[in-house]
């Protein structure tokens, strides 16, 4: 007879796509990090003998939640340069602070921000990680990733802080050619890592030179390198790339060769038909960062047409400086509900698809579809368990609806990623979580100090 290490029962299960509604009251059998079974107790005990039993009894057990789009460093930086739009923002937030974040501010921002992630169900995180103050400054991520046992898809990134003046100008101003050696440099120290893979991720329009899109597009074809940027957020992407190149922004990257099924649009909120078009044509998935884009009055991206026209569309928190949390739950919710206001149709993204979203098509969206994204045998059993009896769950009359509409972070029982809780009742089994919390305090007092914030 076989043997599992953990066995999750007496739970009321989503299979596969959210999208489809399957629900059964069955268990869960897994062995390495990896769901072998699922079916009834009885028959599952007739084929496997088990280390550790897990009770979900009152309990939704659901694909653990994805986050496309985040800057975790940022997570020091809440409340600042609020009710201001992208650019004015920018400059009463991370510009003036970015040059004060080391090694142990930006480990501190992302423990933090992950446990955060963590709570609210997610176990699987993208992060855009441009705060780039000494070389290869992405390990110290990278290292948050490990301790708190979360999947990752880094994205290394490039902005081009030569033209930042004093008093915000930082004493390392790195290069292109810097930032594709060091790109490389942490493709190779990755490669074989089980839950972190590495991408890239050019800031804006404006943060790298046609040349070196052109050299990005040849990673990526040569490599399979994912890449991911902030397209369209505003009108400026296409302003600047016309001035400068004579066309828009994505008719640049697809002359760059760089749109493909492995680049992720992060915002796309101003997109002009051809933009559509484009995406279409060359299979580009979009983050789509609800709050974050009403924080800033960025503008409303086109969901539903997305959708109906066969975009994979993800879902992200994006940073905490233009969203004050990392719950997305919280985004779920406005997502759907900001479609529903913005076309006065109450049918529009039903709870279901809104879960497909954050869950299987954030998977695609990442390159981890094969992997990740829903529960089915065969793939990594990265879970939360949510609990129906909390206060702010209860009651439930639709599972689905319960999960969109009426969720909080503290109806979450337990996080798995392959199968290790990484978050459990409100604690982090494998770091201290108020210490956590107190650095976190410590270092973002010390940057507002520095940066008069």
């Amino acid at each position: 007879m076989k043997n599992i290490d953990l066995l999750i029962t007496n739970g009321e299960v989503i299979l596969k796509d959210p999208a489809l509604r399957q629900v059964c009251h069955c268990d869960i059998a897994i062995k390495d990090g990896v769901i072998v079974a699922i079916g009834a107790e009885q028959d599952i005990r007739k084929n496997y003998t088990v280390d550790t039993v897990l009770d979900a009894s009152g309990c939704i057990v659901f694909p653990g939640l994805v986050c496309t789009h985040t800057h975790l460093f940022q997570t020091l930086l809440k409340g600042l340069g609020r009710d201001r739009p992208l650019l004015s923002w920018l400059d009463s937030s991370i510009r003036p602070a970015l040059k004060h974040f080391d090694r142990e501010a930006v480990y501190s921002g992302a423990m933090l921000g992950l446990a955060q992630l963590a709570a609210s169900g997610v176990t699987s995180v993208a992060d855009y990680q441009y705060c780039h103050t000494e070389p290869l400054m992405d390990i110290a991520v990278l290292d948050a990733f490990e301790d708190i046992g979360m999947r990752g898809l880094l994205y290394s990134g490039r902005t081009n802080v030569k033209g930042y003046p004093e008093p915000i100008a930082l004493s390392y101003k790195e290069t292109e050619q810097q930032y594709f050696d060091q790109l490389i440099e942490l493709g190779n120290l990755y490669r074989n890592h089980k839950r972190i893979t590495i991408g890239s991720g050019p800031a804006i329009i404006w943060d790298m030179s046609k040349s070196g899109y052109e050299h990005l597009s040849y990673l990526s074809q040569s490599s399979g390198l994912r890449v991911s940027m902030h397209c369209l957020e505003t009108e400026d992407d296409d302003l600047f790339s016309i001035e400068r190149y004579g066309v828009s922004s994505m008719q640049l990257l697809k002359q760059c060769n760089l749109l493909s099924e492995r680049f992720l649009a992060v915002h796309a909120v101003h997109m002009a038909d051809a933009d559509f078009a484009l995406f279409k044509e060359h299979s580009v998935s979009v983050s789509h960062c609800p709050i974050s884009n009403m924080i800033l009055a960025s503008g409303t991206a086109f969901v539903v047409r997305m959708l109906k026209e066969g975009l994979t569309v993800s879902l992200a928190v994006d940073g905490s400086a233009s969203n004050d949390a990392q719950n997305m739950f919280e985004v779920m919710k406005t997502a759907t509900l900001l479609q529903k206001v913005l076309h006065r149709d109450a049918s529009l993204l039903p709870a279901e698809q809104v879960l497909s979203m954050a869950t299987i098509a954030g998977a695609k969206a990442l390159g981890l579809d094969a992997f990740t994204g829903s529960i089915e045998i065969g793939k990594q059993a990265d879970i939360c368990i949510y609990d129906k009896y909390s206060l702010y769950s209860a009651p439930v009359a639709d599972v689905f609806a319960s999960l969109v509409y009426s969720s909080s972070s503290e109806s979450v029982r337990q996080t798995l990623v392959a199968g290790n809780i990484i978050y459990d009742r409100g604690d982090l089994p494998h770091k201290d979580r108020k210490q956590i919390i107190a650095t976190a305090h410590e270092q973002a007092q010390r940057i507002r100090r520095l940066s008069n914030l």
